[in-house]
């Protein structure tokens, strides 16, 4: 077996070897559930984060202020040592699932298209509160129960994690 060097196979000729990674992209859209709660000239920022196996989540690049732009180019499909790299995407501010937008709170919740790119949906928040008030001069009967169970039902469903018990000592 004779070896035959880079020089000898090409007559010569220089070669050049480009050693070209493939990459993927990613898209997000902003949705909101109710269009007349979109704050006026609301800016949503996101951040883009990728991870390998079990390791930690990585941030990719800048934050991005959402607009009909937004695409993340040129991604790695795979880590330094070969292993593919799951995307994620996350609003800036959120937090439990959770963001406050111009003073309003919304509710986070972020679809994945797979290898397509996400959705980040968000459904305003809104604060209900009530009082009690007894017409029964001041318990003269000894007939006032020690505590009522407020059930709150949004169209026309219970939602059973918000039931409430009060009393006279939280105020009713």
């Amino acid at each position: 077996a004779k070896n035959i060097t880079l020089n000898e196979f090409t007559g010569g000729n220089t070669v050049i070897f480009e050693n070209k990674k493939e990459t993927t992209s990613r898209m997000v859209r902003k949705e909101w559930i109710q269009e007349d709660d979109i704050p006026a000239n609301a800016s949503v920022q996101v951040q883009l984060f990728g991870k390998v196996k079990d390791e930690a989540e990585t941030q990719y690049g800048d934050t991005a202020t959402l607009n009909a732009e937004n695409d993340w180019e040129n991604l790695p499909i795979t880590d330094s040592n070969g292993n593919e790299i799951t995307y994620s995407v996350k609003e800036v501010g959120e937090s439990n699932g959770k963001v406050t937008i111009s003073g309003n709170k919304f509710t986070v919740e972020i679809k994945g298209l797979g290898k397509e790119g996400f959705i980040i949906v968000n459904k305003k928040l809104i604060d209900i509160s009530g009082s009690k008030t007894w017409d029964d001069n001041n318990n003269q009967d000894g007939k006032r129960p020690s505590s009522i169970t407020i059930h709150l039902y949004a169209d026309g469903r219970e939602l059973t994690d918000k039931v409430q018990t009060v009393t006279a000592s939280n105020g009713w």
